[in-house]
């Protein structure tokens, strides 16, 4: 397995400007920047001003422009717009040379639409199954990606083994939904929702292999890593994955224990890690 190089000099000083406290001041102007760099001149504004909001009136919803036609409903300047930044304006779904243009792609973890847009918008004839399981997360996913036919929302969890589970929120916070179990309160009151594994996601997608699978599923990943991954690792050629240690211990093991006989590249970004499979064309 090959370990993520060292980082570069100027990712050093992005991860400084964005999480180092005594750099706050420039956090904001950094941002702007990245928008404008990123987004058309109305929606880097549009960006600017939900930032300031942020401070203010976290709880207000943003709506921005992010090309070809297409805005970005947020939900409030806090939590959505967090992500949104992650995503539209740091690049933190893929390396600088993804290879190939992808023509399917696997959401996993979609939360309002952000990840599933970004691919749409640079891989316009990508196909892309996107997969929330919380119910008002997946109720602004499917509002954010109605006008691209392209993207199919699709209300499940992503888990180990299908069946039924129930969605929770143990740390209390916006972006700390996971799933488990359900009890049998659960069961009789169908507070419960459908589970499907990666085998039977790849087989209802249709698709013949996946260009890009990412991962964001706060915890689950270690269970799936675990349960005979070489049922749909193959098949996938590059994957960004969140891996949740500080929720559940032992992600990122059973994410190196499962891709440890696949020859591969990793590369890190500011929150995800990058498994590019080497053992595909």
């Amino acid at each position: 397995m090959s370990s993520p190089p060292a980082l570069p000099l100027r990712e050093k000083l992005v991860r400084k400007i964005l999480f180092d406290e005594r750099f706050l001041l420039l956090r904001t102007p950094y941002l702007f920047g990245r928008a404008l760099a990123t987004l058309s001149l109305v929606g880097a504004f549009e960006y600017l001003f939900a930032k300031l909001r942020r401070s203010r009136r976290a709880t207000a919803p943003a709506s921005i422009a992010i090309g070809r036609g297409l805005r970005v409903s947020l939900r409030d300047c806090h939590t959505d717009l967090g992500i949104f930044e992650q995503v539209m304006l740091l690049g933190d779904l893929l390396p600088e040379k993804p290879g190939a243009s992808p023509e399917y792609i696997i959401d996993a973890g979609a939360h309002i639409g952000c990840s599933s847009l970004y691919y749409a918008l640079k891989y316009p004839r990508a196909r892309i199954l996107a997969i929330e399981a919380e119910a008002s997360n997946f109720r602004q996913l499917s509002k954010n990606v109605e006008k691209i036919p392209a993207i199919r929302p699709l209300h499940a969890a992503v888990f180990h083994r299908s069946g039924q589970v129930v969605v929770t929120n143990p740390g209390d916070q916006p972006w700390g939904f996971q799933v488990g179990a359900p009890d049998q309160a659960a069961l009789d009151s169908g507070s419960t929702i459908r589970a499907m594994t990666l085998p039977e996601l790849i087989q209802l997608s249709g698709f013949p292999r996946i260009d890009i699978l990412k991962l964001d599923i706060e915890g689950a990943e270690r269970e799936i890593f675990a349960t005979d991954p070489q049922t749909w690792l193959p098949l996938v050629r590059l994957m960004t994955v969140e891996l949740h240690d500080r929720i559940k211990p032992g992600c990122t093991e059973s994410f190196q224990h499962a891709t440890a006989g696949t020859p591969h590249e990793l590369i890190t970004t500011l929150n995800n890690t990058i498994w590019i499979n080497r053992s595909v064309p």
